[in-house]
């Protein structure tokens, strides 16, 4: 009856559909960026999720083909895969799938890597999913602060998505009823589960929606913890459930592949359509025709003895209706899959979610990442596309390099060799213009002259003062 929207109506499958899934498809990356705003980059990623511009062989240094490896047989570097002209091919001539592309080049700034990551996202309109880079370098004359962001959006928009969630139930749930009206116009009467579709059904349709987004919220904001989450979610899925009579099991390791929150929902439905369809002389639906949704709506099986030639009446019904009101099946089905597009975005209906693994390398120490830290100058990024549902996924990092060449010419040795010194000087500087243009201006001239004449000026009040000898005791320079 309601085809493969059935689910959507009973909303639980949405929450299922989120904490539930493994991993499909890889993505892997490797940047350097250098002190001069150059960037090196590698990728390695499904060969059909890669727009055609981004692997034209005019983009890169090299590109070559490989098969899938997970992240378990990963081993060395992207640049380290054997060079193929075309993809690996079986024995009948047709390439193995999958088939992933790979490619490297340094890039003279971060506005010229290619786009090797876009999907289009139809909800009715076309809503773009990209990588989107930034990159900013920061001079404080002998200390560089390099800060980099990359952003995996998502297509969510909190307003629309409100709306959608209410022109999704009423899409699915008003052809349902009337399939019903029509099915039983004669003997029973419907207007019970019309009250409690408006008063209990889509407040419970609401409130699952908003426990799904919550979670994907604190998943996204406490990465690496999303276990003690999940539980928490389960939990308040359990309670929510049961204030509106659906009685769920209790959490565990595997709730969402547990049988028996199948059957919890199938016992509730089975209990609520005899409560909610009567007949007309006041008698609950009978046995028969609870069954006969129950199969409709894939809560039950077909009769064995069923004749497979011949459709259901409800089928039947669904069919005429889906063609008269909205020009066929299919054209009901994409109307559904666009509200829902626009509730759970790019990644959060995806069960199988891609895999993502990037490494960035910062010039000098690095001061801050949202990612893991492996090395002083290095950081990774590994998840799941499913955490940049909703709002995306932002991968950051922050470093702070000495300019050498200024350090040589102006101070003795290299007291900013540490990145205590590095971050308590840019901390000094970044709250002062005035200071940090004269730390500046004496780094370019290779003398201290720009600094002693900024500790003789008039202006400089007593907090000025004080950040100036703290800035020259960092620099390990004497009081002038």
């Amino acid at each position: 009856m309601l085809t493969r929207s059935r689910f959507e109506c009973l909303a639980v499958y949405f929450t299922c559909l989120l904490l539930a899934g493994c991993g499909a498809h890889e993505f892997r990356s490797e940047t350097t960026l250098h002190s001069d705003g150059s960037v090196e980059r590698a990728i390695y990623q499904p060969k059909e999720e890669t727009p055609d511009e981004a692997r034209s062989s005019e983009s890169w240094q090299q590109t070559t083909w490989a098969g899938e490896i997970h992240a378990d047989k990963w081993t060395g570097s992207i640049r380290d895969l054997a060079i193929r002209e075309e993809p690996e091919k079986n024995a009948d001539g047709t390439w193995k799938t999958p088939v992933y592309f790979a490619a490297w080049k340094r890039f003279d700034s971060v506005s010229d890597l290619p786009e090797h990551f876009a999907r289009v996202i139809d909800v009715g309109e076309k809503r773009a999913v990209t990588l989107a880079r930034h990159c900013e370098r920061i001079d404080y004359g002998f200390v560089i602060e390099h800060r980099w962001s990359e952003r995996l959006n998502d297509i969510v928009q909190l307003d629309d998505m409100r709306r959608a969630r209410r022109e999704l139930f009423d899409l699915t749930t008003g052809l349902a009823v009337e399939v019903l009206a029509e099915r039983f116009k004669t003997t029973h009467d419907l207007s019970r589960l019309k009250t409690w579709l408006h008063d209990d059904g889509f407040p419970l349709f609401e409130d699952l929606i908003d426990l799904w987004y919550e979670w994907a919220g604190q998943r996204s904001a406490h990465r690496g913890e999303a276990k003690q989450y999940e539980r928490k979610t389960q939990q308040r899925l359990v309670e929510l459930c049961a204030r509106r009579g659906l009685k769920l099991p209790e959490p565990s390791e595997n709730f969402f592949d547990d049988e028996r929150v199948g059957n919890a929902i199938r016992k509730f439905v089975a209990e609520k359509l005899p409560e909610l369809i009567r007949r007309l002389d006041g008698e609950p639906l009978d046995q028969a025709k609870t069954l006969e949704i129950l199969i409709c709506i894939g809560l039950a099986d077909q009769p064995a003895d069923r004749d497979p030639d011949k459709e259901p009446p409800l089928d039947v019904l669904t069919h005429r209706l889906q063609e008269q009101r909205y020009g066929g099946k299919a054209a009901f089905e994409e109307r559904v899959a666009k509200l829902a597009r626009r509730i759970q975005g790019a990644f959060g209906g995806i069960k199988n979610p891609e895999h993502f693994h990037y490494s960035l390398t910062m010039p000098g120490l690095i001061v801050k990442t949202s990612g893991e830290l492996v090395a002083a100058n290095q950081t990774t990024w590994n998840f799941e596309s499913g955490e940049a549902f909703p709002w995306g996924l932002e991968m950051t990092c922050r470093s702070l390099d000495v300019a050498d060449d200024r350090v040589r010419k102006v101070l003795n040795g290299n007291p900013l060799e540490s990145l205590a010194a590095r971050r308590n000087f840019v901390r000094e500087l970044s709250t002062d213009e005035k200071l940090a243009t004269a730390v500046r201006e004496a780094a370019r001239t290779g003398t201290l002259k720009p600094l002693d004449a900024y500790a003789e000026s008039e202006e400089l009040d007593k907090s000025g003062r004080s950040r100036l000898q703290r800035v020259r005791k960092l620099l390990k320079l004497d009081p002038p």
